[in-house]
């Protein structure tokens, strides 16, 4: 166990360093401009497109305000790293104003889940849901809704492939995105395969039927990278922060909170008193967490009611996506996306012993499903429908995304073949890594199309880990045009997966494919 944290894992909160923490709090009171709010709400009518939520004006601002955060003014003001534009969020929060009920999604990985807490219930999406509820009961007694999408050891790439089948796009009318952690730093500086499927997600959401409010969260550790003490650089933040503020979005930033308090020891702020491990906050980072969201909406709420959503602040979010910022990177939505019960039925066993439909149940108790082998020599057998109707000719090809455990210990490699019904080049997996993460990441291939396309996923003799375990956990088939990672479908693209940017000298000899020192080996035969 790093000594810089206290792990959490089975351990009591009370027994926990955090716990005897005297961490001071601030009542944020409704002064100043919302003396104003307080004077000017009652008198707003019809012509402002807004009425007044229910109620006194005077018991609203308390609700609103009522809540004691963690961070007084001058940080509140600083964790919000980029404005954005304000119209999405304007027509929700005028939701909660006049008392409707409003639809909140979040999309992330194990820290949304609230992984190491003694409890969900303590994560930080459940305090915010919690504050939402209660400060703003609805008109006709309905109730808010609260989606918790998030997945254990997941980034950006399966809900770029995977959104329409995780989240009920009719209604969401505020989403949540947490991804820099799990989109950890790659090479080439923004055009690579996590910014890209992150680009595509935003892209999707914003195109949700609702125009939904899309609020980027930027979560920091101050240890992320392979165990390494971080910088205040050593963090995707300015990548994923520049795909928010091309497309508007607001963003919060708990790096830019943090790190100096961080830096100077502040009790509170050191590594063990707000973190359980190098990648999971503890109760005390959820409540900061918590504290940063819940101090921006106060913000935004007050600004909201002062300065009523418009019908102009409804034409701008009904305008059309701008083009990518990457070049080329459309959305499209995926033809298939094979997980969970759906993956198990697509496969069959054969060869000695066999993979087996295994849960890494995580020790926090998140659920990740797939085929698993330890043995080289075992193999995995899947039909697939690769057609695409939309493609001008069948012979185009369509883009598979394999999504296989990537980890630092005991893994090993694989090789997937298209064996009957289709063609496609050997892939070369290889799933181990140095950092101290075990996640879901993305090999991409091209393959023809196929009513029964039959995939042959083997695990292979080469090994840089010792180890043989080799986990499959989701497929994925986009449909023409270009991929999250820059593959085109219809033409003669370099084949490409996200070994290209680990830099690692590939286990594989020339004329196989692979890669060696981040550049492509050439094709076999």
């Amino acid at each position: 166990m790093d000594p810089e944290f206290d792990d959490c894992n089975g351990v009591k909160y009370e027994d926990q360093g955090w716990y005897k923490l005297e961490v001071p709090m601030y009542k944020r009171a409704p002064v100043g401009p919302l003396q104003q709010l307080a004077v000017l709400l009652p008198l707003l009518d019809d012509s402002t497109g807004v009425q007044p939520a229910p109620g006194n004006t005077t018991e609203l601002l308390e609700r609103v305000f009522d809540r004691p955060l963690r961070f007084h003014e001058s940080e509140l003001a600083r964790s919000v790293s980029h404005a954005g534009d304000a119209s999405r969020l304007r027509l929700t929060l005028g939701k909660l104003l006049r008392g409707e009920p409003i639809s909140v999604v979040i999309l992330g990985g194990s820290i949304d889940i609230g992984a190491d807490l003694d409890t969900a219930h303590d994560a930080y999406f459940v305090h915010v849901s919690e504050w939402i509820s209660r400060t703003f009961p609805t008109a006709n007694g309905s109730a808010h809704t609260f989606h918790n999408a998030a997945r254990a050891s997941t980034g950006s790439p399966y809900y770029a492939s995977c959104l329409h089948d995780q989240v009920p796009q009719e209604d969401a009318d505020l989403v949540f995105l947490e991804f820099d952690v799990n989109d950890n730093v790659q090479t080439p500086y923004m055009n690579n395969g996590h910014r890209r499927s992150l680009e595509v997600l935003m892209r999707k959401l914003l195109q949700f039927p609702n125009h939904p409010a899309v609020v980027y969260l930027h979560w920091w550790s101050p240890s992320l990278n392979q165990g390494q003490r971080s910088f205040w650089n050593h963090t995707v933040q300015p990548e994923s922060g520049l795909l928010a503020s091309y497309y508007g979005l607001p963003a919060l930033s708990a790096r830019d909170v943090f790190f100096q308090r961080w830096a100077r020891n502040d009790v509170g702020f050191r590594s063990r008193d707000f973190m359980c491990n190098q990648n999971h906050p503890n109760y005390l980072g959820h409540q900061y967490m918590a504290d940063l969201v819940i101090g921006f909406l106060q913000s935004q709420l007050a600004a909201t009611a002062l300065f009523p959503p418009t019908p102009a602040d409804a034409a701008r979010a009904a305008l059309p996506l701008p083009e990518p910022m990457l070049p080329g990177n459309f959305e499209t939505r995926s033809l298939a996306c094979l997980r969970d019960e759906a993956l198990r039925d697509a496969a069959r066993q054969s060869g000695p012993g066999g993979f087996q439909w295994v849960d890494d149940l995580t020790h926090y108790g998140a659920h990740r499903w797939g085929w698993a082998s330890t043995q080289p020599g075992e193999t995995l057998e899947i039909k697939m429908d690769t057609r695409n109707p939309m493609l001008a000719s069948p012979s185009m090809r369509v883009v598979l995304g394999v999504g296989v455990l990537m980890s630092y210990e005991g893994m090993g490699t694989g090789l997937l073949e298209c064996v009957r019904g289709c063609h496609c080049a050997v892939t070369h997996l290889d799933c181990h890594w140095d950092k101290p993460m075990s996640i879901k990441e993305w090999w991409h291939m091209k393959v023809t199309q196929s009513s029964e396309c039959v995939l042959r996923l083997t695990n292979a003799q080469a090994t840089s880990s010792g180890g043989h375990k080799l986990k499959l956990e989701a497929l994925t088939l986009r449909p023409a045009g270009v991929d999250a990672l820059g593959l085109a479908t219809g033409d003669s693209s370099e084949w490409f997966n996200h070994a290209h940017y680990r830099n690692r000298t590939s286990l594989y000899g020339e004329g196989v494919r692979g890669w060696r020192d981040g550049k492509p080996l050439p094709e076999a035969g």
